[in-house]
């Protein structure tokens, strides 16, 4: 490999270690502030919907490989192929990855709903919701599905759309990511 691809290769990994670290930073952050978590992933397969209370599940922090863990089946961690870093997280046996940070929405929190992490996958979205307070199940499933649609959408071929109204829920103003040195 030529010396000048492998160092642009090696400053994209630098910089997606900074960018997915902060998301691994936020969502850490909610986990240690709420009690509450709420994991629901819509498929063309179906739906599922996890629930993990914080007091029962601790935290585990693991900073020197850039992760964490919930109990014995929520892991989150920074993870690097040979071109690349991505940020994973796992529940269970449901994986998800996030190699684009335009597939990420965490939409400012509002009263009366919890703090949400949105994960637009190939097949679907995940989205991780934190809340201090314990919600109703069906109220709650009812709200994630609500606005996982307010997210994607499937085409005709059944495949995965982010839609255009979702760029009001992303998190980080445009261009807040990357070494603005000006």
């Amino acid at each position: 490999m030529h010396p000048s691809l492998e160092a642009e290769i090696k400053a994209e990994k630098q910089r997606m270690t900074f960018v997915f670290g902060d998301i691994k930073s936020a969502l850490l952050k909610a986990f240690r502030a709420n009690q509450f978590a709420y994991i629901y992933e819509e498929t063309l397969d179906g739906n599922y919907f996890f629930k993990l209370n914080t007091a029962v599940d601790p935290v585990w922090d693991d900073i020197m490989n850039g992760s964490f863990k919930v109990g014995d089946h929520f892991s989150c961690q920074l993870r690097e192929g040979k071109r690349e870093v991505f940020f994973q997280f796992k529940y269970k046996k449901s994986i998800t990855n996030l190699y684009d940070t335009e597939r990420y929405f965490h939409p400012e929190r509002t009263e009366n709903k919890p703090d949400m992490f949105m994960f637009v996958k190939t097949t679907g979205i995940t989205i991780v919701a934190l809340s201090e307070t314990e919600l109703n199940p069906e109220h709650c499933l009812k709200l994630l599905k609500r606005e996982a649609r307010s997210i994607i959408s499937y085409d005709d071929n059944d495949n995965v759309v982010i839609k255009k109204s979702a760029a009001r829920k992303k998190a980080p103003e445009a261009g807040s990511w990357g070494f603005d040195l000006n």
